[in-house]
């Protein structure tokens, strides 16, 4: 592999890609409230900065990599705003991070290969930032450019514990682990067989690890049932079809996601036409395959967001041989080229789909200059009178105005809490000072950084539904 890049060649193509990766990290500081204020990463910001601790959720400890910044910044004080900015760059450090260290390792493919996960997709899931599908998928990209340094390299050491630290970061690396290795095992195969048998035994090892957590472990509820459901799903030429459309997706491969389907459609016919049967035919089935998977699982119209950063993998699917087959074999200037307008095309992207995310930011901040002209703190609706292609899922308000409203005004605090019908029982009942959440209350004296989150109010919960009322009419 390494026999075949000429470095003063590839050295440009790897700074086209730092590039872009750069771009990104710019981007997320100019749209850190966008990536910030928004359900799980408002939430889990939340938790760090009130706990001063890891937010670490369902043993997902890829974490770490992204809420070791916030967390330090909280405890020395700075300002929340900081610490959100702080949170949202933390998402496009890491990539870079990695990045660099394949670069500089003379693993230049894998380095590559961490560009095209984010430029042929990600569009929706620029801001929602936490999925640790998304860390675990980088984590792994990582793993497959060590396993090709050499046997003896001291870095061999770590790779168990980086498979290790990947699987129990989302348990859905594990499809990226088998695809990547089984890819890197064709790969080789006609090269050197022992390389190519070495992938086989990292995947083998990836596996054991997965049912040592999964099956010898207990596993967390949320990924039980979510593996639950999706193996009792019934996988029909018809539902996938159904899922399809009702997704959009067909209008997405011919308008966000156009670079992932440029560069499939040509990633394919290359394969083919240099008789790479096997790759081709590995290629076809990972893409054809994950989406009847993920059609079957969302048999309902999903969030975009949410839909997007399990498509994501896809963008390593059809990377691998582009970086190991095809950017080889390229001139570095036609290579550059094509870079640079699947860039702009991506960024573009995001653009385009930032002014959804702007305006969900505008209507909680709409909501927060309700409250703020109201005494106490915290407050309850109805569901019903809130705006829900604003809010796009419910639950997360509570946090999101906490955020919202301690950014514009950190001695007066406001949390909204959305109810379905009725009147949860816990706000009837609950008498202590706590914050009302979706899932119950959260008392004050778990707040150690109380400075941030000014929270004092022990009267009863108020009710703003005639307030927003009269605000809708306006």
């Amino acid at each position: 592999m390494k026999a075949k890049i000429n470095k003063k060649l590839a050295d440009p193509i790897s700074l086209g890609f730092l590039l872009f990766l750069t771009i990104l990290m710019i981007c997320s500081q100019i749209f850190w409230k966008e990536r910030t204020l928004i359900l799980d990463a408002s939430f889990q910001s939340f938790l760090v900065i009130a706990n001063e601790a890891y937010a670490i959720m369902l043993e997902r400890y890829g974490a770490i990599m992204t809420q070791s910044f916030p967390l330090i910044l909280a405890k020395i004080g700075t300002p929340l705003a900081v610490n959100l900015k702080a949170y949202s760059l933390s998402f496009t450090l890491y990539p870079i991070m990695f990045f660099v260290i394949l670069w500089r390792a003379g693993l230049r493919p894998f380095a590559w290969l961490i560009g095209l996960y984010f430029l042929l997709i990600t569009s929706h899931t620029f801001f929602w930032i936490q999925s640790e599908f998304i860390q675990g998928t980088v984590l792994a990209i990582f793993a497959f450019g060590v396993s090709q340094k050499p046997g003896h390299s001291p870095w061999m050491a770590i790779l168990p514990l980086l498979l290790l630290f990947t699987i129990y970061t989302h348990p859905l690396t594990i499809v990226v682990l088998l695809y990547g290795f089984g890819y890197l095992f064709v790969h080789h195969f006609n090269i050197s067989r022992e390389q190519a048998w070495a992938s086989f035994a990292w995947a083998a090892f990836s596996v054991g690890i997965y049912l040592f957590k999964n099956y010898l472990l207990s596993v967390g509820d949320y990924d039980a049932t979510s593996m639950g459901r999706l193996s009792l799903s019934a996988f029909s030429i018809e539902s996938i079809i159904n899922s399809f459309f009702l997704n959009l997706l067909d209008q997405k491969l011919l308008g966000l996601h156009l670079t992932f389907t440029l560069a499939c459609t040509a990633t394919l016919v290359w394969l083919f036409i240099k008789k790479k049967i096997v790759k081709a035919l590995l290629m076809t089935v990972g893409v054809l395959g994950w989406f009847a998977i993920v059609l079957t699982f969302w048999d309902y119209h999903a969030d975009d967001f949410h839909f997007e950063s399990f498509i994501l993998i896809l963008s390593v699917f059809v990377g691998l041989p582009i970086v190991l087959d095809i950017i080889p074999q390229m001139n570095w200037k036609i290579t550059l080229i094509i870079l640079a307008c699947f860039v702009i095309w991506r960024i573009g992207s995001i653009v385009t789909v930032s002014r959804l995310y702007q305006k969900r930011v505008a209507y909680i901040e709409q909501l927060v200059d309700i409250l703020q002209q109201k005494e106490g703190q915290r407050f309850m609706v109805n569901e019903q009178l809130l705006d829900k292609s604003m809010m796009l899922q419910y639950w997360g308000l509570p946090f999101e105005t906490i955020m919202v409203s301690c950014l514009e005004d950190p001695e007066h605090p406001k949390n909204l809490l959305p109810y379905p019908k009725e009147v949860p029982e816990f706000v009837k009942t609950y008498q202590k000072p706590a914050i009302m959440t979706a899932w119950g209350p959260y008392d004050y004296y778990m707040l150690r950084k109380n400075d941030y989150f000014q929270f004092s109010d022990t009267t009863d919960v108020i009710d703003i539904g005639k307030e927003l009322l009269e605000h809708n009419k306006k």
